[in-house]
């Protein structure tokens, strides 16, 4: 849960599942979802949220990338 979310949002959740795809390569998929958005929450989560979302997600796929044993 992210601090800000409970400013603009009732509840939001966010997971990440791995998914082998073959021998060297996994799939990464990030789900963030928003429960209880109202017109306030709908325009921060079109806007500023999106910017923190995008380097979030790389930061986790980096850390995730750096932890595979090569």
């Amino acid at each position: 849960e992210y601090p800000s979310d409970r400013l603009t949002f009732r509840c939001a959740e966010i997971s990440i599942e791995l998914a082998e795809v073959d021998d060297r390569r996994t799939q990464v998929i990030c789900k963030h979802v928003l429960f209880g958005k109202g017109p306030a929450g709908a325009l921060y989560a079109a806007t500023i949220m999106r910017l923190f979302l995008k380097s979030n997600v790389q930061r986790m796929l980096d850390g995730l990338a750096a932890a595979v044993v090569r």
